[in-house]
């Protein structure tokens, strides 16, 4: 039981209604309602209404005809009274449009030409076969086991008996089909149980594709996706998208559709300039696309926008209204960044942390459709991470042809000091160029440019010279010592060097440590055989 409390306004007035009359063979019933409603207190008796009150009858005036007549028309009350009328006629037609039975049916058949000979048929007997003139019969020939004839009606017997309509009566029979406006599939699906004629299904497809009211009412379409064309080379199509608000700001989001690379930037607003600017600062990384493809936002249907990608020769692309699907690649990103972007978040509590490990580790972690990391296809490398690391790191013999070899006596240049040039040794090989030096005071790094051989007292002008001459490498093969050191070649020679004709050897050098012997050196000759040149020849006609 509920319990309601109305109030009512200080300057409300009673707004008075016309009682109904109550025809006198539901008086009864009525009485005995209104008690039972009064006895579960849903209704209250009271001898007055609220509403009057005492008034002296200096207050009352004299009642005349014209106080009688309503002041004007009352909507509501004139509404109610159409609507009475509007169900009244709804129940007269409904019961009019009924007036189908099997007797209705069998009077039709008798003045149907086609089922006057297909009953004529069933009584007699089927022929085993039809002729040429008789292939509008094919229908019920197909069905003639399951077509009894009962009662001056013919049936069809399926899973279901179905009734034969005669072609007069069948827009009646679709229509009752459509009852209540459905679709194709719950007409079949009655149609099944109870009636049939030739082509029914056909016509109720027609039925329902012509009909008006449920054309304009009816749901979306079933969807037909289709990829889009796949990209043939690295930035040549990429997708546009924003992403927000999300964690307090907007994300302009760009992806290569060829590799899937992408490229994140965090702004605070989404304008047009905002928009032009961050483009701007990617394509000077990446080039030029050739198409960009974005939906329907103020900000990229603006003339700016347009000039900007006209005047860079870009193809704008813009996408249907109200069909993000199109878009389906810069669409998934979306969720693919919020996604991991949250989970980051909530790890860092830093969005620029965040940011940086979720792109870090989507652009180099390969993707499941290429099988290639997103920087690979791009840049055409696989950029180097952490995991890198557990690699070995590969043997490079770049001092196999250094200039100078350890615990060599050298000079090395002198740039803090008065004194040019520093005694010293070498200590450490840097590569093929660099060298680490110690002198009597502390150690120095130079280039091979910025050393001489300490066996040569004349240091600065032969040191120039060598420079000038240029450096041959040759191959050290000692007998005794670890390693030796280089000839000197002068351009006098370089033709004989060149043909292998001649040997060097090197002078004895002064060394501190004991034990190192005087080692030879040959020159470097190629192993590989050699063809005879296959030189033009014409052949005479």
């Amino acid at each position: 039981m509920f319990e309601a409390n109305i109030v009512l306004k200080g300057n409300a007035k009673p707004k008075f209604r016309k009682s109904y009359s109550i025809p006198f063979a539901m008086h009864d019933e009525v009485r005995s309602e209104i008690e039972r409603l009064v006895s579960v207190n849903v209704l209250k008796p009271i001898n007055a209404s609220e509403w009057l009150r005492y008034r002296h009858r200096s207050q009352h005036s004299n009642a005349d005809a014209l106080s009688r007549l309503p002041v004007g028309d009352d909507n509501d009350f004139d509404l109610n009274e159409c609507a009475m009328h509007d169900v009244h006629e709804i129940n007269t037609i409904s019961t009019s449009a009924v007036p189908l039975s099997a007797a209705v049916i069998a009077e039709h058949i008798e003045k149907d030409e086609t089922l006057k000979i297909v009953k004529r048929i069933i009584i007699e007997g089927w022929p085993l076969r039809l002729n040429d003139s008789q292939q509008w019969l094919k229908p019920f020939f197909d069905r003639r086991f399951q077509l009894p004839y009962q009662d001056g009606v013919i049936l069809l017997q399926t899973d279901y008996t179905r009734v034969v309509i005669p072609k007069d009566l069948q827009q009646n029979i679709l229509k009752m089909l459509h009852d209540g406006h459905w679709g194709s599939t719950r007409m079949k699906q009655i149609s099944r149980r109870y009636v049939w004629f030739p082509r029914i299904e056909n016509a109720i497809e027609n039925l329902c594709r012509s009909c008006t009211i449920c054309l304009s009412s009816a749901s979306q379409l079933k969807r037909e996706f289709s990829s889009s064309p796949e990209a043939t080379k690295p930035w040549e199509r990429v997708h546009l998208d924003f992403a927000g608000p999300f964690c307090g700001s907007m994300w302009i989001i760009l992806v290569d559709a060829f590799s899937k690379f992408p490229y994140v930037v965090k702004t605070k607003a989404t304008t047009t300039d905002a928009t032009v600017s961050t483009l701007k600062k990617i394509f000077v990384i990446e080039g030029l696309p050739q198409i960009l493809v974005t939906d329907n936002g103020p900000q990229l249907t603006s003339s700016e926008f347009t000039n900007f990608c006209k005047l860079n020769h870009i193809e704008l692309l813009k996408i249907a209204a109200f069909h993000p699907s199109s878009n389906g690649l810069a669409e998934r990103f979306v969720r693919t960044f919020k996604e991991s972007f949250t989970k980051n978040f909530r790890k860092t509590k830093n969005d620029e942390a965040a940011l940086l490990k979720y792109l870090v580790t989507f652009r180099a972690t390969p993707n499941p459709t290429t099988d290639k990391s997103p920087a690979g296809l791009l840049r055409g490398r696989q950029p180097r991470i952490l995991f890198s690391a557990l690699l070995p790191k590969e043997q490079h013999s770049s001092n196999r042809h250094a200039k100078f070899r350890l615990c060599q006596p050298v000079y090395a240049r002198n740039s803090a000091g008065k004194e040019r040039w520093l005694r010293g040794e070498i200590k450490e090989i840097c590569g093929r160029l660099m060298y680490v030096i110690a002198t009597s005071r502390y150690s120095i790094r130079r280039h091979q440019n910025q050393i001489r051989n300490a066996t040569d007292e004349n240091s600065p002008s032969n040191f120039r010279k060598q420079n000038e001459e240029g450096d041959w490498e040759v191959e050290v093969r000692a007998s005794n010592s670890k390693s030796v050191e280089e000839p000197t070649t002068t351009p006098s020679k370089l033709s004989e060097v060149a043909r292998g004709t001649v040997q060097t050897t090197d002078s004895p050098t002064p060394s501190n440590h004991v034990g190192e012997q005087q080692a030879q050196t040959t020159l470097r000759r190629s192993e590989r055989n050699k063809n005879p040149v296959d030189r033009l020849r014409y052949s005479t006609l």
